[in-house]
């Protein structure tokens, strides 16, 4: 069956490759809105705005329709159809997760997650590699419903972004007051309501928006509350044989809130955010031995404020840009026990950050020319006060800073459209002489401060294959420092066995790249291509060996990695009304030291998909199809191979009215048993229930949307 699916799916793929160079003619006037929409879809991926057709095929857009198709209530929601793009930790125990981008995670930092052009916090993302993802913390914390598109650049971006961007970005667009209101139209007033068979969650999203002369308010209110998600375990009770998901129940509320004043050349704006959630789990299957209950209560809050100045210029001038922002994270993980030992420990995670952002360009001659600076400040600090009166902590807390400047040049050589840019970025890490720390066997002071700079060009080449078709090559760098645990993580566990090694002479990661790619574009046909090749050096991992009984772990640079890969969607309007799309995403990549796979690479991906809309209705039938992980593409033969897998997911949606919309949809109809490599990389099923991490089975998602 496996089989077959893979060769329905490569025959899809492969047809409309081939007529992708066939006469756009052929269709006449029955393009697709769909189609014809991507024209007007447009992007800041390159530090200016541009439309999506202009610019090379490894940045995508999730605009705000694709996120209402997937019901996106999370980060998995939002990022699901994206080419080469996964998440890991979805049923996390402290209700967030991860981005990974061909192959590489934002939970090592090698993914940069921006809202409206502001760094995310920090958070914390274990102490082990080895440990379980849905026992990680990850960035999670944006609300899905105050999105009006999402931008994801793939491949290393320090060219432009600086240290973090390692493996890409994640670039969220919060709507803003004109989205909804103008001089015309004074007033807006929005309601939705929305439901997850998943995990039986509901939500509820008011939104307001007014306009009155040179002044505009825009207020988003969102409150969502919802249980386990259940998978296809069928084993309850407690225990480690038990592979039903954990009892949980998750609160969410996240207020944004947006005052802006426009005068003239001259637009400022304010912002306000907070979110809060609050995830309790029954952990059953923690429950053994001397072990009674066990229960954790995890508590996170992200709140913000942001000013932000914009000058419009005119001519050869494109004005100024400046942000000044605070964010502060506050993450509670209570865990509660009854053992013969301990009740309850506490454990702590705060970060403060404070960014500046400048940005300005202009015309010179044939170059437009375009400067940039960044500033970031973190304080961070994690505790452990345990119930016995005795405080532990990991790592001490630290200061650092990051400081960049870019410039990027764009201009016309014959045929070409050459786009150079040059950024420097300054990282520096400085631990405290944190008492509780060196009490619990750390080993870490003020003296073991870390510094690293790096300069990270890029240079991009477009040019006119022929009328439709265009043609890409970019040669990208990367950059990424340590982060703090890598740094400093160090603790005593002698009574498990176990040690956490700090090493303070870690380098930064670096990364070379190519990337080649193509665009063709007609008024029925979109398709296109890309293949890359990254290098990496000094790429760090966690790396463990025994000495006697005990089990050291160490963050240690191995010489080399490297992962390369190919990715290539289509759009095809077929018939009046109708639309045919398909995506592919293939990736390999290995450590070049010992020779063997990168785990963190996703198996082959393809995505079919075929939708039917008019003016008042629409249905999508998508077909997602996964390969096996190969034998050959895990490090260690013991570790669990997720088999390949088909699911189709059926959603439409209906105008009841001018001012309401109904959606509704039923995902994995066929009620398959599947894995997402993802949640299970590094696991051995000799030592865990496998069908515990499987998705869900058939459910259902609907929502219910008035305007006015």
């Amino acid at each position: 069956m496996q089989k077959q699916q893979f060769v329905l799916a490569g025959i899809a793929l492969s047809v409309a490759s081939a007529l992708a160079h066939a006469d756009a003619s052929s269709t006449g006037s029955n393009d697709s809105d769909a189609v014809s929409a991507l024209s007007k879809v447009t992007v800041t991926a390159n530090k200016k705005e541009e439309a999506l057709a202009k610019v090379a095929p490894n940045i995508n857009v999730v605009t705000r329709s694709q996120l209402d198709e997937n019901a996106a209530s999370d980060l998995a929601g939002i990022v699901k159809d994206v080419p080469g793009v996964s998440v890991e930790g979805q049923n996390s125990k402290f209700g967030a997760a991860e981005v990974t981008i061909r192959g590489l995670s934002g939970a090592r930092s090698r993914v940069l997650t921006l809202v409206d052009d502001e760094r995310l916090p920090d958070t914390y993302s274990g102490a082990s590699d080895q440990a379980l993802t849905n026992w990680r913390g990850g960035k999670d914390f944006v609300e899905p419903d105050t999105l009006k598109q999402v931008e994801v650049i793939k491949g290393p971006s320090s060219g432009l972004y600086g240290g973090g961007s390692l493996g890409g970005v994640v670039s969220y667009r919060t709507f803003q007051a004109s989205d909804f209101v103008d001089d015309d139209k004074t007033f807006y007033g929005g309601f939705k309501q929305s439901y997850d068979g998943a995990n039986k969650g509901t939500g509820s999203t008011v939104t307001l928006a007014t306009k009155q002369g040179e002044l505009s308010g825009l207020l988003m209110l969102t409150s969502r509350r919802a249980e386990e998600t259940d998978n296809m375990g069928d084993k309850g009770g407690s225990g480690t044989s038990r592979t039903q998901a954990d009892p949980q129940l998750v609160k969410t509320q996240n207020v944004l809130a947006k005052v802006g004043i426009d005068h003239g050349d001259h637009a400022l704006t304010l912002s306000l955010e907070d979110f809060r959630r609050s995830t309790y789990t029954n952990y059953l299957e923690g429950v053994t031995g001397s072990t009674k209950a066990d229960d954790l209560d995890v508590g996170v809050k992200r709140s913000k404020v942001a000013l932000d100045y914009r000058y419009r210029g005119d001519g050869n001038f494109d004005g100024v840009k400046l942000k000044v922002y605070h964010q502060q994270l506050r993450d509670r993980q209570n865990e509660t026990k009854l053992t013969t030992t301990r009740a309850t420990d506490l454990y702590t995670w705060d970060q403060d950050l404070w960014g500046l952002n400048g940005q300005t360009g202009w015309q010179l001659g044939g170059h437009h020319l375009t400067t940039g600076t960044e500033l970031v400040v973190k304080n961070s600090e994690r505790d452990m006060p345990k119930s016995t009166g005795t405080d532990a902590k990991y790592y001490p807390a630290t200061k650092g800073y990051q400081f960049g400047v870019f410039v990027q040049d764009e201009f016309e050589l014959g045929r070409f459209s050459l786009t150079p840019s040059l950024r420097y970025d300054l990282s520096r890490i400085t631990p405290e002489n944190d008492a509780v720390y060196l009490a619990n066997s750390g080993t870490v002071t003020s003296k073991d401060k870390f510094s690293a700079s790096a300069w990270s060009p890029k240079l991009s080449i477009k040019t006119a294959l022929s009328e439709r078709l265009t043609g890409f090559v970019n040669l990208v760098t990367g950059f990424r420092a340590p982060t703090f645990e890598e740094l400093y993580l160090g603790h005593d566990y002698s009574v498990y066995r176990m040690m956490l090694i700090p090493n303070v002479k870690l380098k930064a990661e670096t990364s070379q790249g190519i990337e080649l790619g193509s665009k063709y574009a007609s008024d029925s046909w979109n398709w296109d291509n890309t293949a890359f090749y990254n290098k990496y050096d000094n790429f760090i991992e966690q790396k463990s060996f025994v000495a006697g009984s005990t089990t050291y772990y160490q963050y240690q640079n191995i010489a080399q990695a490297h992962i390369y890969g190919f990715e290539t969607s289509a759009k095809w309007a077929f018939a009046q009304d109708w639309l045919l799309s398909s995506s592919l995403a293939w990736a390999k990549g290995y450590n070049d030291t010992d020779h063997t796979a990168l785990d963190s690479v996703d198996p082959l991906r393809v995505i079919n998909s075929l939708a039917y809309q008019q003016d008042r209705w629409g249905s999508t039938l998508k077909w997602t199809v996964s390969a096996k992980k190969a034998a050959g593409d895990v490090s260690n033969s013991a570790y669990f191979r997720t088999p390949g897998y088909g699911v189709l997911d059926l959603s439409g949606w209906y105008k009841l009215n001018k001012q309401t919309t109904l959606r509704l949809a039923v995902n994995n109809l066929t009620n398959k048993k599947y894995w997402n490599w993802s949640d299970v990389k590094t696991l051995q099923s000799s030592a865990y229930p496998m069908d515990r991490f499987t998705q869900s089975g058939r459910y259902v998602t609907a929502s219910i949307e008035t305007r006015f």
